[in-house]
């Protein structure tokens, strides 16, 4: 019993590519849950295991183990049909919010799923996922790319709460530097991924800054435990502004003349718990809310073009004006 115990916590910590842990790692992890047994027991047991399960090593010395990067995922006890239906649910979602880097995790679980809902034999689960599809109303761009070890190291330092090293160039920079990065948390704005951490030894409120990680060229383990932050909250640093669309805490009672075809949908999908709408003739509506003071909120009120007139506040209705009348100079 002991050691079919271990041999199932040592597969939960092998990873898939491009991750791997060597043997001395998987050692230590397999002593800290309780087992004690020497290396050469986690040696015979990892080429044991290589033998009947999709597991593999790097043939390099120190030897790195992971799973079969082609191989389907092993899971006890499998997905019913809801789990599977789910899963490719969010894998369209998801495609348009994060980069492909990051679902790659997941794709091992996108193909359990989908082997489910269209393997031979599945009756009327198949063909399901037809029957489902998301769409974005934003412009879609392309995510940059981001190495591959860089994001799994993030991943993990993250995770364990330790530093890492990154080699990383700035933009419109030719030079590259090279610091400790205390992680906080991971911000996902459209396409893009934001490190947002501390350098260094620096551990105050005012040290945070955020790194975007496909500006990150490599990224490496330090075995040194993160600095803590004190009072730091990752959402409350996006709400502060610290990416240009923050908040602040500040609302506006927005005042908004909308052509009825333009402000219709805000009957269904409001502004605000306070919105109000008002007939004002034929083809427009008065649409009143209080909503939080941000440059979101001028590029969806600029999106309308001609179908929104800002009544109020004075000070939006002429920054407004202001952006119009530059915009029409430059089409002059």
């Amino acid at each position: 019993m002991a050691a079919t115990s271990r041999l199932l916590e040592l597969l939960q910590h092998i990873p898939r590519l491009p991750q791997k842990k060597g043997t001395t790692e998987l050692l230590e992890i397999v002593q800290a849950k309780g087992f004690g047994v020497k290396l050469r027991t986690i040696q015979r047991d990892l080429v044991n295991l290589s033998l009947i399960l999709p597991i593999t090593n790097d043939e390099k010395n120190p030897q790195g183990w992971h799973w079969a990067e082609s191989d389907q995922l092993l899971q006890f006890p499998t997905l019913d049909p809801r789990a599977a239906l789910t899963l490719q649910m969010a894998e369209k979602f998801l495609s348009n919010k994060i980069p492909p880097n990051c679902l790659n995790y997941l794709g091992p679980h996108f193909q359990m799923a989908d082997h489910l809902l269209n393997g031979k034999g599945n009756g009327g689960i198949k063909g399901w996922a037809e029957k489902i599809e998301i769409i974005s109303r934003s412009q879609p761009l392309l995510p940059p790319a981001i190495e591959p070890n860089v994001l799994g190291e993030v991943y993990d330092a993250l995770l364990y709460e330790r530093k890492f090293q990154a080699t990383y160039r700035g933009r419109g920079k030719t030079e590259v530097s090279t610091y400790p990065v205390n992680p906080l948390g991971l911000v996902f704005a459209d396409q893009v991924v934001y490190l947002v951490c501390t350098l260094y030894d620096y551990s105050e409120p005012g040290d945070v800054l955020f790194l975007i990680l496909h500006r990150m060229l490599d990224a490496k383990p330090l075995e040194v435990a993160a600095k803590k932050v004190r009072g730091f909250n990752l959402k409350a640093y996006v709400d502060s502004g610290a990416f240009g669309f923050g908040d602040d805490g500040e609302t506006l009672r927005l005042q908004a003349l909308f052509s009825d075809g333009a402000g219709h949908h805000l009957s269904e999908s409001k502004l605000s718990r306070d919105q109000s709408i008002t007939i004002k003739g034929k083809d427009l509506v008065l649409v009143e809310a209080t909503v939080l003071d941000t440059a979101q909120l001028r590029w969806w009120l600029l999106g309308f073009g001609a179908q929104v007139e800002i009544v109020g506040p004075k000070h939006l209705r002429a920054e407004l004006a202001e952006t119009c009348r530059a915009m029409a100079a430059a089409y002059a």
